[in-house]
């Protein structure tokens, strides 16, 4: 069952006539998970923000992108809100920037269940202790009593996956949510995703520039470059057997880094 279904999304600034999104079509169903990838300025967040009607004014987006067979572009804005705030939910590449610094962690995630999921303050207290300590956070009410500055990226990323799983969604964009992460912590992210994807049988679209991420984590992959979908298919197939150039190129080029990358690891062991 299709959750979603984009077609022929396209995207113009009507101030200079710049086409920022061209054609774009993919599908995403129950318990998938849909890798977008390209190098920066591909077009990768904006595809999402454009579905979800998160663009300026002055940016027309034409296509369709049906939810539940709800065409989210026809939507109005009350209907639109409900649903990216209670079906669709959105994890940011910076997590820091994401949270208030003027309140606490828990009064930011208290107030939020309160207001997506109709719950009284002591009840959105409970589900997202549960939460936070589903997604491996240790001493949870001492970490909520914590402003955001006082927290590491991961406690944050993880406080971001809390808050949109405690709300039930049908889908999670993760928009490159471990860009600003240290290697060891982005493998526990990824690893946290992957399970609650299962776990929960929620659609997931992970955003990255990282081939391996995606490679690791993703059903089907969509490649992008300058607003342009270059390649679309399952992951074994694209990363198998890649028809598009540039996909064989950003491909051919992790396979580069990654054998320079061991030769000095065999190097230095030697």
């Amino acid at each position: 069952m299709e959750f979603l279904a984009v077609n022929s999304l396209s995207m113009k600034d009507v101030r200079t006539e710049a086409v920022i999104l061209d054609n774009l079509s993919f599908t995403i169903g129950k318990n998938e998970c849909l890798g977008i990838v390209g190098e920066s300025g591909s077009g990768k967040s904006m595809t999402v923000k454009a579905m979800l009607g998160l663009v300026n004014p002055w940016l027309h987006v034409t296509g369709s992108a049906s939810f539940n067979g709800k065409d989210m572009l026809q939507l109005d804005d009350k209907s639109l809100r409900n649903i990216r705030g209670r079906h669709i939910c959105m994890i940011f590449q910076d997590a820091m920037s994401a949270f208030n610094p003027l309140y606490t962690i828990g009064y930011q995630l208290i107030e939020t269940l309160e207001e997506k999921m109709h719950l009284a303050k002591k009840e959105a207290r409970q589900l997202i202790i549960a939460e936070l300590e589903r997604v491996g956070l240790r001493q949870v009410p001492q970490v909520l009593q914590k402003y955001p500055h006082q927290l590491s990226g991961g406690m944050l990323q993880r406080c971001m996956i809390a808050i949109a799983v405690a709300i039930k969604p049908d889908i999670i964009i993760a928009d490159e949510p471990t860009t600003a992460l240290d290697a060891i912590t982005q493998g526990e992210v990824i690893h946290l995703l992957h399970n609650l994807k299962d776990e929960l049988g929620i659609a997931l679209i992970f955003i990255s520039h990282d081939l391996g991420v995606i490679q690791d984590l993703a059903d089907h992959v969509f490649v992008m470059q300058e607003g342009k979908q270059m390649e679309y298919g399952t992951v074994e197939k694209v990363f198998k057997y890649p028809k598009n150039d540039y996909t064989k190129y950003l491909i051919q080029t992790r396979k580069k880094l990654s054998y320079t990358f061991e030769q000095a690891i065999r190097k230095d062991n030697s």
